[in-house]
C-alpha cells in the first residue's frame, strides 16, 4: 500500500521499497502517478510509484507494495 503522503516527503529521495514478495529495492523515488492518471477506460486506477534503481526505472502500483521508508 502506497502512503502517498509519505511518497511525496521522500520524492527524489533514497528510500526502501519492499514489494508484496517481500523483494526489497533500494533506488532514488523518481515519480509518484495517481490514480485518475493510471486509469484505463471503465478500469479504475491506482496509485503508483516509480523508482529508479541503477540505471533502470521500475514501476510498482499500490496492489504490489508493502512498505515504503527512507533508506540510510
Amino acid at each position: 500500500m502506497i502512503d502517498v503522503n509519505l511518497a511525496e516527503k521522500l520524492f527524489g529521495k533514497k528510500i526502501l521499497l519492499i514489494d508484496n514478495e517481500n523483494k526489497e529495492w533500494v533506488g532514488i523515488l523518481d515519480c509518484i502517478t495517481s490514480d485518475a492518471d493510471n486509469e484505463e477506460d471503465d478500469t479504475p486506477g491506482e496509485y503508483s510509484v516509480t523508482v529508479e534503481v541503477g540505471k533502470r526505472y521500475y514501476e510498482f502500483f499500490d496492489h504490489e507494495v508493502k512498505s515504503i521508508q527512507a533508506a540510510e
